[in-house]
């Protein structure tokens, strides 16, 4: 009986996978994916737009055009009050995912990641997690055509914004680890000032400006 349940359970869980994709390559999108700006519309299988997120998102670009960085970003929405979907403090993390992701020019990408077994590990300390996300062959994802809220010029803008980021940070990075704190001993890693200087700075002295504000919270 238990070899039966486990194979029931694989051929379920196959089958819904295929109606997925098929889904996907109709042009709709999968139920429960909504992006921080659209909602899931289960009549039509798509997304549609929340207007007063997607105007956090057009100024969040904007932001970003204007050469502010992520962790810049978040000091604005959380001292603005604005909250992600789910409530707590924005991370520099999510702005950074949500300034690449090709949603927001109407391209959602889709079959992207391969994420098998990841989600029932999610619960587990990140020490102790054995399976991570993967990234598919291009060849197998699937571009959904959805409604867009910022304008490719934008969207192309803060792409090069990105890139320039990413070179000036390149080389202070290299010793990202390497050096120790000469009070405790920790490891001295690099992150980018208000003064948008690049610096290595030991975490313990000076922890991350979003756990502090929680923390205060």
């Amino acid at each position: 009986r238990g070899a039966v349940s486990q194979y029931e359970k694989a051929k379920i869980l196959q089958r819904t996978k295929q109606g997925a994709r098929r889904k996907v390559k109709g042009g709709q999108v999968a139920n429960g994916t909504k992006p921080y700006g659209y909602n899931y519309n289960t009549d039509t299988d798509t997304l549609v737009i929340v207007p007063d997120e997607a105007r956090w998102i057009e100024q969040i670009f904007r932001w970003a055009s204007e050469y502010l960085l992520p962790f810049q970003i978040v000091e604005r929405l959380n001292a603005l009050g604005v909250s992600p979907r789910r409530g707590g403090l924005w991370r520099s993390s999510t702005i950074q995912g949500m300034l690449r992701n090709t949603t927001y020019v109407g391209r959602m990408v889709c079959f992207r990641w391969n994420t098998a077994g990841y989600r029932a590990q999610k619960q587990l300390p990140k020490a102790r997690r054995t399976i991570i996300p993967k990234q598919r062959p291009k060849d197998e994802w699937v571009t959904v055509p959805v409604p867009a809220i910022v304008s490719q010029e934008l969207f192309d803008a803060v792409q090069g914004t990105l890139r320039k980021h990413k070179r000036s940070a390149r080389g202070t990075k290299m010793l990202s680890g390497m050096a120790r704190c000469g009070l405790c001993g920790a490891a001295i890693h690099y992150v980018s000032d208000r003064s948008l200087i690049n610096v290595l700075r030991c975490h313990n002295r000076y922890p991350r400006r979003d756990a502090l504000i929680k923390a205060e919270k």
